[in-house]
């Protein structure tokens, strides 16, 4: 029972090579014999080598052409079938507060990447302390994501939306956050270091406790000096002459004020 049903399996996939194998087999027979069998009666004709040499260069390229073709639809279309898998993977591990959820979809961005995709949507998903140094992740949606802990120094972030995302503790060091959408995250105890958060929106965001010494916090929108204030290196950032002036002040009002 067990060799018929391995026997039945393989027919799909071995019927249609088998078929196509045998009626080439076929078709290249019958066209030498026939040849052959005239060629016997009459005579060879005097250019016959000559057209034989151009036609079957002429043949190889165009079956050489076909080739590469078939094999580039072949590797887009398990490409396609892969990226696929991966997000229903993801879509599959999403909501789930574990530690094997954050190791499935660790995974899935990095051979997500490996196919040149950053734009995926991890929202609610849980990444917490994962190792994701230098992960591309520009214009993925991570709303209300868990990546309290994460290592995400040299990450492309760009344009990336972490709107209400844990981002406590994560090491961010020379990470790329410009134009990302950073409102309401929860950033304290972050390590943004040397980041780049260029034109993000930080409304609401939590910093207290954030390394931010060479972080290039110009353009940002939504900043407060209340909640720069409880950052650490901020003198050390890179700020907009307005917020500068306005932080800048009020680091001396106390001491106006004794």
């Amino acid at each position: 029972m067990k060799k018929f049903d391995k026997r039945r399996s393989s027919r799909p996939v071995y019927g249609p090579v088998a078929a196509a194998a045998a009626l080439f087999v076929t078709v290249a027979a019958l066209v030498v014999g026939g040849s052959m069998l005239w060629f016997r009666r009459n005579a060879w004709p005097e250019d016959f080598a000559e057209r034989l040499i151009v036609q079957a260069y002429g043949s190889l390229f165009v079956a050489a052409l076909l080739l590469g073709v078939g094999m580039l639809w072949f590797f887009l279309r398990r490409r396609r079938r892969d990226i696929g898998r991966l997000q229903e993977i993801i879509d599959d591990f999403r909501d789930w507060n574990s530690l094997e959820a954050a190791y499935r979809i660790a995974g899935c961005i990095r051979r997500l990447n490996r196919f040149g995709v950053g734009q995926m949507d991890l929202s609610r998903c849980t990444l917490r302390h994962m190792h994701l140094r230098e992960a591309g992740l520009a214009g993925a949606r991570m709303v209300h994501t868990r990546l309290r802990g994460a290592v995400l120094s040299m990450a492309d972030l760009h344009d990336a939306d972490l709107n209400g995302a844990d981002l406590r503790g994560a090491f961010l060091w020379k990470s790329r956050l410009s134009g990302a959408i950073l409102s309401f995250a929860d950033l304290r105890g972050a390590n943004l270091e040397h980041a780049d958060c260029r034109g993000a929106l930080l409304q609401g965001v939590r910093l207290e406790g954030a390394r931010v010494g060479g972080c290039d916090l110009t353009g940002v929108q939504g900043l407060e000096p209340e909640q720069l204030s409880g950052t650490v290196g901020w003198e050390e950032a890179k700020l907009d002459p307005d917020l500068a002036r306005r932080m800048e002040s009020r680091r001396q009002k106390p001491q106006d004020l004794g």
